[in-house]
């Protein structure tokens, strides 16, 4: 009934979100962590595979939500120029979150870049690690030192994730329900889950909510496939 009496309001509303989204893609266009589809299990799961990649991370304690701002803020910082080289480093999506208080086995698996300076990491049995990409052109030799002793940077090693997409906000309550429907259609696959839960965040706060991209991951592995997974993000 509300939509027949306001249709104009409606198709104004609309053409207005698609005018807004051109202007938010033309000014915020980001580089994207790159990834081969292996299997797409669902209309929203499918299964990549990832190749390695440079990524800086910082541990945050405190909920989710706080975390990811404070955390956001000191890698935005990192690749606006606050390394040792003054180097700004081109933005890429998606931004990452999983919880720091994993088991041992649990944690992402990454080499180690050589420095000069050491990267002390911040040693906290809680909290959340929160991840940047950094564009495919850097590598273990050429990627920027930071200032930030609670930055760690390393490289990925490739690794299959299933992950669902959906739009909107992405509350905790949402992500919890989105990792349910995740992990329940991956039931009776070919797919075994092998760590915890990851988020992923590709758009601007400015983006209009059924416009923005997230995704919950997992890592996997295929049953009787000797290719090892491992619990990175995109």
């Amino acid at each position: 009934m509300f939509f027949q009496k306001n249709a104009a309001l409606v198709a104004f509303l609309l053409v207005l979100s698609f005018i807004l989204k051109g202007q938010i893609v033309s000014a915020e266009k980001y580089n994207e962590a790159q990834y081969q589809l292996i299997e797409a299990i669902s209309d929203t799961v499918e299964v990549r595979q990832y190749q390695p990649q440079m990524v800086a991370d910082v541990t945050v304690k405190g909920d989710r939500s706080d975390a990811a701002g404070k955390g956001f803020r000191q890698l935005f910082a990192y690749i606006s120029g606050e390394n040792l080289v003054r180097q700004k480093v081109p933005m890429t999506v998606p931004v990452a979150e999983y919880p720091a208080d994993t088991t041992n086995n649990e944690l992402p698996k990454s080499e180690s870049i050589k420095m000069t300076t050491p990267v002390t990491e911040l040693n906290t049995s809680d909290g959340w690690v929160i991840r940047f990409f950094l564009p495919s052109t850097y590598t273990l030799d050429n990627t920027p030192t930071p200032k930030n002793p609670h930055i760690k940077i390393s490289q990925t090693v490739p690794r299959k994730m299933a992950a669902i997409r959906f739009s909107g906000f992405a509350g905790d309550e949402k992500l919890e329900k989105k990792a349910a429907i995740l992990i329940r259609t991956l039931q009776g696959t070919n797919y075994d889950i092998t760590g915890s839960t990851q988020y992923a965040f590709y758009d601007s706060p400015f983006t209009l909510p059924f416009f923005r991209r997230n995704e919950v991951l997992v890592p996997v592995t295929r049953t009787n496939d000797s290719t090892p997974s491992n619990h990175d993000a995109d």
